[in-house]
């Protein structure tokens, strides 16, 4: 039990590291919650503060993710069975998606995990990483809209923990991860039905 509370904490420390709040703050001196549609994600960055600050803000928050899945990895590699191992895994990941979306410190008001979902998917194993960013970059640009995207690599992610990694554990994590996304972008969907949202295009040019 202890090494999956360790799991948990370090994934949760790692996801609530903040960079579209962080960047905001100490660079643009601004709380990029006050910007775009509020959210501290990288997709906000770009409308918030422009193109580099998403770019730099996606990147960090994948690696962050990418970083305490290995780390979690390298503590207990040697001690725990297969079924363990990747249990770590998606506790970590899930962890560090639920850090980034309510780090404790900005009143649980954070982003929407599709970055940090991003580094999870790539350690769990590359493949899956660059199936599921070529999709979602596909769905986006055929659609226009960056959520529909994003639901499309939560789905590869589902379809991939079912026929690779399946445990209750990593199952759980996932539909978990599925719940917390359609909430978060719930807001989005009414946008698109209402045609308000703002397509990829707008914020590109």
């Amino acid at each position: 039990m202890l090494k999956y509370i360790v799991a948990a904490l370090i994934g949760y420390l790692f996801g609530a590291i903040q960079t579209g709040f962080i960047l905001g703050k100490l660079i643009y001196k601004k709380d990029i919650r006050n910007h775009g549609n509020g959210n501290a994600g990288a997709s906000n960055a770009v409308v918030a503060f422009g193109k580099k600050a998403g770019i730099l803000t996606g990147a960090v928050d994948i690696i962050k993710a990418v970083i305490a899945i290995l780390l979690i990895r390298i503590i207990y590699m040697n001690n725990v069975e297969l079924e363990t191992f990747w249990n770590l895994s998606y506790i970590t990941g899930f962890m560090v998606i639920l850090g980034h979306n309510y780090p404790f410190y900005m009143r649980f008001k954070g982003g929407k995990g599709t970055a940090a979902l991003v580094g999870m998917m790539f350690v769990v194993d590359i493949r899956l990483g660059l199936i599921g960013v070529l999709l979602m970059a596909a769905v986006a640009i055929i659609t226009d809209y960056i959520v529909l995207g994003t639901m499309s690599l939560l789905l590869v992610m589902l379809v991939f923990t079912i026929g690779f990694r399946l445990t209750p554990i990593t199952i759980s994590m996932i539909l978990m991860l599925i719940s917390i996304s359609i909430s978060k972008h719930h807001a989005n969907f009414i946008r698109i039905k209402n045609k308000e949202e703002t397509r990829i295009k707008g914020t590109l040019y």
